[in-house]
C-alpha cells in the first residue's frame, strides 16, 4: 500500500518498471484492477487496462 491508500501490485521477476497497477474496491463486493503504462512519446502514465469484477450470484439452497 502506498501513500495514496491504494493496494498496488509489483512484478518482481521479470522486472516491469514501466507499469503501474493497483486495485480499487467498491460497494457490494465489486472491485477493479487498473493498469497504467508509460507513453513512449510523452513519458506520462496512461490507462492501459481496467478489469472490473462483480460477485457472481449463487443459487439459493
Amino acid at each position: 500500500m502506498l501513500d495514496d491508500g491504494r493496494l498496488h501490485l509489483w512484478q518482481v521477476y521479470p522486472e516491469a518498471d514501466q507499469r503501474n497497477v493497483w486495485f480499487e474496491t467498491y460497494e457490494d463486493g465489486e472491485w477493479a484492477r487498473i493498469s497504467q503504462s508509460r507513453d513512449a512519446d510523452t513519458g506520462e502514465w496512461v490507462n492501459a487496462v481496467m478489469l472490473y469484477a462483480t460477485p457472481a450470484e449463487c443459487p439459493a439452497d
